[in-house]
């Protein structure tokens, strides 16, 4: 597997979590042309996505200083928690905008967008309305809470894995999502 080294490179979007959605989501974007950076805690995960021209950090502290904007796609609330208490992760929080695709409650979420807010960072929760095999297709859906600047700022990436992306209020798009998944 080819890893890179300097991680001073700056990317378009990192992507932290190479579960199946989060493979899916990568693969869209290196698609799309974009230079993607990604980090997974077991980095065997990584091999496809680095062969087909992604570039793998060597710790989540890395992926995140790597670009403006990373896409945290974990197991859950704690995974999130886990990886957010990681070295050096905090501190690269600074100026840059975390968009979430893990699942969590609108509580967990809004504690997430705080804890990352007084980190210096923006904090976007993002639910895509599609199933993996439709990520990055033009019909698919995605709704988008938390930070409205850190939204628009980075849209045309979002709209990269769902061609129909939508910004809404917490509870608005959290009511929207409770009614798709009912």
């Amino acid at each position: 597997m080819r890893e890179h080294n300097d991680e001073s490179v700056e990317f378009e979007v990192s992507v932290i979590g190479l579960g199946a959605m989060g493979t899916i989501m990568a693969q869209a974007l290196l698609r799309q042309g974009r230079r993607v950076a990604i980090w997974n805690r077991s980095p065997g995960k990584a091999a496809a996505l680095v062969a087909a021209g992604a570039h793998l950090c060597e710790s989540a502290e890395a992926a995140l200083a790597a670009s403006p904007a990373t896409i945290f796609v974990l197991l859950d609330n704690q995974a999130t928690h886990e990886v957010l208490g990681m070295p050096g992760v905090m501190q690269a929080l600074a100026n840059r905008t975390i968009v979430d695709y893990t699942t969590n409650a609108r509580d967990e979420g809004l504690a997430l967008q705080s804890l990352v807010n007084r980190a210096g960072g923006h904090y976007v929760k993002g639910m895509i309305v599609a199933y993996p095999r439709n990520v990055g297709r033009r019909e698919s859906h995605s709704i988008h809470t938390g930070d409205p600047e850190a939204f628009e700022r980075h849209r045309a990436l979002l709209e990269g894995l769902a061609g129909h992306t939508t910004f809404l209020p917490w509870d608005e798009a959290l009511a929207f999502a409770t009614v798709l998944h009912a």
